[in-house]
């Protein structure tokens, strides 16, 4: 399943030590530093953040569910 990590770079909360460690947990995810931005960056650019959720959502995801569908990429309805 795709996963994304995004992380403002002026998050007070959760400092960057803590994002390099994010990476080292999900070393397949995908991470996006949301500059400018603290701790709750919906607030700081809601453009930016839904630009980042738009962009991850649009990854079609695998089907493993049912045996024999493994590595078959969901059909989507448009």
């Amino acid at each position: 399943m795709p996963v994304t990590i995004a992380w403002g770079t002026e998050d007070r909360l959760l400092r960057q030590g803590q994002a390099v460690r994010a990476q080292q947990r999900l070393p397949g995810a995908r991470f996006v530093w949301l500059q400018d931005c603290g701790h709750v960056p919906m607030g700081d650019n809601p453009e930016l953040v839904a630009k980042v959720l738009l962009e991850g959502s649009s990854t079609p995801l695998l089907e493993a569910d049912r045996p024999g569908d493994q590595g078959q990429v969901a059909k989507t309805s448009a």
